[in-house]
């Protein structure tokens, strides 16, 4: 009974997370499975606390239509705030193994991404 129970929730799990008809959904939502990060009002006050320790930072992919950060096995993170103008590239910065932020570099500016 234990077994055929367990079977009939995995068929269930597996049709609900096909789109319900058996069928991928063409377009997963990513966002649900997103940290999301708020951006980083003073990037100075922000970066003085991590003033003795040493950052690393690691290459990340933006993808602008459903603003997400994609930095592999340090997380996929979703932005509050959409980045303004070009983006040339984004990254996480690390301390001691830890992400603690996103940042993403525009022609203009570098926005930072506090990482909860």
């Amino acid at each position: 009974v234990v077994i055929a129970l367990f079977l009939m929730l995995m068929v269930a799990l597996a049709i609900t997370a096909c789109g319900g008809d058996g069928q991928p959904s063409p377009h997963p939502e990513p966002t649900a499975l997103a940290t999301t990060v708020v951006r980083v009002a003073d990037v100075g006050e922000f970066l003085a606390q991590y003033q003795d320790v040493v950052l690393s930072k690691e290459q990340c992919a933006y993808h602008p239509e459903p603003n997400l950060v994609d930095c592999g096995d340090e997380g996929l993170y979703g932005l509050d705030q959409p980045l303004p103008g070009d983006v040339g590239d984004c990254g996480v910065l690390m301390v001691e193994g830890e992400p603690i932020a996103i940042s993403c570099d525009t022609r203009v500016t570098a926005v930072y991404y506090e990482i909860p």
